[in-house]
């Protein structure tokens, strides 16, 4: 099944950038667990209509919204109440591990309600990863000497936050001072706000992958590119090569689309 900006009846891989295949969605209720958490799920693969990936440097993670469509009466018969558990897995194509992404998310709300015909309702799936309900039930209050490594501690003590999942990059800007009162996320933001590297700022956020990266501007910059791609900001994209009609442009339509600058 596609899931994106256009339709595709393909099974195996998606012939644009904006769309995934979904290889799974399961929800997951409240107080499964252990060896069970699995083969209890409901899969709801036939029930998503859209899947939404929020990412975005400017948050401290990544939000998921699945716009489901239940002719089975789903949100009624399993008295969904936004305590659920959402297993995923999308990816661009079944041999392409580097493009497949699998997230564990909480349901955070249920809402954007409607009714599509008699029998069927639609509605909205936020979800989130963990930690960021996690920060919603704790105050912190503590001093501090080193400010990416506080963050860090932060990250893994508080927000609970697996260790391998965190890509934290070392601040060389020392400084000592006292947290008040504040939420963990609040609190990353504002040790965020108070380094530098190189007069770039540092920001603290999550990817698609699950990791939740603490880098400065100036390291994103020096990054290495995927596959070594320029960005273009040319928007006609041939669909076929003037000199042999017949050629399989796919691949190269494929490449010219993903590393097409849309908006800035």
């Amino acid at each position: 099944m596609s899931i994106g900006a256009g339709v595709e009846q393909n099974e195996n891989q998606v012939f644009s950038p904006k769309n995934y295949l979904l290889r799974s969605v399961k929800l997951l209720r409240q107080g499964l667990g252990g060896q069970d958490i699995g083969a209890k799920a409901i899969s709801l693969v036939n029930k998503v209509l859209s899947i939404d990936v929020i990412e975005s440097i400017y948050n401290s993670g990544i939000q998921v919204d699945l716009q489901i469509k239940d002719d089975v009466q789903l949100f009624s018969n399993l008295r969904l109440n936004g305590s659920e558990k959402i297993a995923m897995i999308i990816s661009r194509g079944l041999d392409t591990p580097d493009e497949t992404f699998k997230f564990l998310l909480s349901v955070i709300n249920i809402d954007t309600f409607s009714d599509v015909n008699e029998g069927m309702k639609s509605y909205k799936l936020r979800c989130a990863y963990d930690y960021t309900i996690v920060n919603q039930s704790k105050t912190i209050s503590d001093d501090f000497d080193d400010i990416s490594k506080k963050i860090e501690a932060i990250a893994e003590n508080d927000l609970e936050i697996p260790k391998k999942l965190l890509d934290i990059s070392k601040s060389s800007q020392s400084a000592k001072g006292i947290i008040p009162r504040m939420k963990p996320l609040a609190a990353i933001n504002w040790l965020t706000r108070n380094i530098a590297d190189g007069g770039t700022p540092y920001y603290f956020y999550q990817t698609s992958s699950g990791v939740v990266h603490l880098k400065s501007y100036k390291e994103m910059l020096n990054d290495i590119h995927e596959e070594d791609h320029l960005y273009s900001n040319n928007t006609n994209i041939s669909r076929y090569d003037k000199e042999d009609a017949m050629k399989d442009t796919t691949d190269t339509a494929f490449q010219d689309e993903k590393f097409t600058i849309n908006k800035i």
